[in-house]
């Protein structure tokens, strides 16, 4: 009886860590790669620096003065992406 029941533990143990290497949507994110372009992730990360600086001009680390030059500048290298 002992013996099943480790046998049954070691089964349940190899079942869950090879359980992976068999599922689909492993083998479905194998053959998609990237779904992203190079242009869409460029264009996310401008956006989340326009996050962060919003978020460092309601902390007060930069002047009004610095916020409306780099907002203004992110947002002109994000049209001219868009025009693209």
């Amino acid at each position: 009886m002992n013996t099943f029941i480790i046998f049954i533990i070691i089964f349940i143990i190899l079942f869950f860590v090879y359980y992976p290497l068999f599922n689909d949507n492993i083998l479905e994110y194998k053959n998609n790669k990237s779904v992203y372009t190079p242009k869409d992730t460029y264009k996310q990360n401008l956006l989340n620096q326009i996050k962060e600086l919003d978020f460092e001009k309601q902390m007060g680390t930069i002047t009004d003065a610095e916020y409306k030059f780099s907002k203004n500048s992110l947002l002109l290298e994000i049209s001219k992406l868009i025009e693209k």
